[in-house]
C-alpha cells in the first residue's frame, strides 16, 4: 500500500486552491459524476470516454465533469467540451499532487460529486483512499483497458494496491476479467466486463478504399518498426496497394530512420495521428495490418470492422476477442518474422471474394456485439448500483 500512504498522509495546504469556475453556474442537476483521465490525446481510451460522455443517460450521472492529471497536449479538448459541463486540466494551474488533490476535494464539495470514474490516472488511484476517507458516500469505479506487464506502471498490476478501496472494477474482455481475478486477486463480484462500443453508419463504402495501413500510437506495444520490416517485403513483392503509416508517438524518429534506411521513404506514406481516423478508414483503407504485442479491445479494430476494412492482426488477447480467425478477419502469430507476415498478407489479399466475405462478417459482428448503446447501458447499471442515481 505504498502509493496509498504517500497521498493519504499528505498535509493539505491551508489555502484551498480556488478557481472562478469551481462551482459552475447554470448546471442542470444537483449531483455530478467526475471523470479522471491522464489526458485528452487522440487514442482508443479517450474515444471510449468520448462515446460514453456523449451518450450516457444524464438522469443517472447528473452533471459530467472531467479532469486530466498529467501535463500534456489535449488535441481532443474541443470534442470533449461539447459533452461536459466542465473540463479542468489540473497541471495547468496546480503545482504537484497535493494541490491537485486539494482542488479535487474542493470541487467535490462545491459540485455535489457522487461518483468518480478513473481510467489510466495515477493520481486518481493514489488519491482514492484519501477521497473515500474524506467523502464516505463517494463511489469510485475504474476502467482498465490493457495489461502491460512489461511497463513499470501497469494499471492491472499497480491497481491491485487500491482494489479494495474502489467500489467496482471494469475491464473490456473476459480474458482481462480472469487475469484480474486469478493473477491480481480481485473478487469476481466486483468486476464487470464492458466491451467498447462504436457508432454504426451505413455500409456503402466507396471504391476509393485502396490503402494498406498501419494505424496506431508509435509505441513498442504496437510494433510500428516491425511493420516497416513487413512493408519492406510487401514492396519487394510488388503489392498492389499503397502502404500508409498513421500515428504519432515516441518511436516516430526511429520509424522514419527505418524507412530511410530501407529506402522506403518515397514508397510508404507517413502521416501523423489524426482526429478523424474513422473517416479515413471509411474513405481510404482497404486493409489494416496490426502486429501488436497485446491489446485491450482495440478501437481501431472495431472501427475497421465497421467500415469495411479487412483486419490482419496479431493472434493475441484483444485481437482474438474481436477477430474469429478466417471468419471475420485474419490472425497471424507474433512468433513469425516479417517475411512470414508479408507472405501471409500477400496470400490473404489474393482472393477478392474471400476478402469481401470476411469484411461482411466483421461488420455483422460489430452490429451484434459492439454498439455504443449497449456499452452505455452497462456503465449506467454500474453507476446506478454504485451511486444510487447520484444521491446518498
Amino acid at each position: 500500500m505504498k502509493h496509498e500512504r504517500s497521498l493519504s498522509s499528505i498535509r493539505l495546504e491551508q489555502q484551498s486552491i480556488r478557481a472562478k469556475f469551481l462551482a459552475l453556474p447554470n448546471v442542470t442537476f444537483d449531483y455530478s459524476t467526475l471523470y479522471l483521465l491522464p489526458w485528452l490525446d487522440i487514442g482508443g481510451v479517450e474515444q471510449v470516454f468520448l462515446h460514453l460522455l456523449s451518450n450516457v443517460n444524464r438522469e443517472i450521472v447528473g452533471n459530467r465533469y472531467l479532469m486530466t492529471t498529467i501535463k500534456h497536449e489535449h488535441p481532443w479538448d474541443e470534442q470533449f467540451a461539447k459533452h461536459c459541463e466542465g473540463i479542468f486540466h489540473l497541471p495547468l494551474f496546480c503545482r504537484g499532487d497535493a494541490q491537485m488533490l486539494q482542488f479535487i476535494c474542493d470541487f467535490i464539495e462545491n459540485n455535489q460529486v457522487r461518483i468518480i470514474h478513473i481510467s489510466n490516472s495515477r493520481l486518481g488511484y493514489r488519491s482514492a483512499a484519501y477521497l473515500k476517507e474524506r467523502f464516505p458516500y463517494l463511489k469510485i469505479i475504474d476502467t482498465l483497458h490493457m495489461e502491460e506487464p512489461y511497463k513499470p506502471w501497469d494499471y492491472f498490476r499497480v491497481s491491485r494496491d487500491f482494489g479494495k478501496i474502489l467500489d467496482h472494477r471494469v475491464v473490456l474482455t473476459n480474458y482481462q476479467k480472469q487475469r484480474l481475478i486469478n493473477i491480481y486477486e480481485e473478487k469476481e463480484s466486483r468486476v464487470s466486463v464492458i466491451a467498447n462500443g462504436i457508432e454504426l453508419f451505413d455500409k456503402s463504402w466507396p471504391e476509393s478504399k485502396k490503402e494498406l495501413a498501419f494505424i496506431g500510437r508509435l509505441v513498442d506495444q504496437k510494433r510500428p518498426v516491425f511493420f516497416v520490416q513487413i512493408a519492406d517485403f510487401l514492396v519487394k513483392a510488388k503489392i498492389r496497394y499503397p502502404i500508409v503509416i498513421i500515428g504519432s508517438g515516441p518511436l516516430e524518429n526511429k520509424l522514419k530512420k527505418q524507412l530511410k534506411k530501407k529506402g522506403l521513404q518515397n514508397k510508404i506514406v507517413y502521416k501523423p495521428a489524426m482526429s478523424n481516423i474513422r473517416g479515413y478508414l471509411r474513405e481510404s483503407v482497404h486493409v489494416l495490418v496490426a502486429p501488436s504485442k497485446m491489446e485491450g479491445l482495440p478501437m481501431t479494430g472495431l472501427e475497421s470492422m465497421a467500415e469495411g476494412t479487412l483486419v490482419i492482426a496479431s493472434n493475441v488477447p484483444g485481437w482474438t476477442d474481436l477477430i474469429d480467425k478466417n471468419i471475420n478477419g485474419i490472425l497471424l502469430d507474433n512468433e513469425e518474422g516479417a517475411a512470414q507476415w508479408a507472405e501471409q498478407i500477400m496470400k490473404a489479399l489474393s482472393d477478392d471474394a474471400v476478402i469481401e466475405e470476411l469484411k461482411y462478417n466483421a461488420r455483422l459482428k460489430v452490429e451484434i456485439e459492439y454498439s455504443i448503446g449497449q456499452m452505455c447501458f452497462n456503465y449506467e447499471q454500474i453507476y446506478i448500483r454504485g451511486g444510487k442515481n447520484g444521491k446518498h
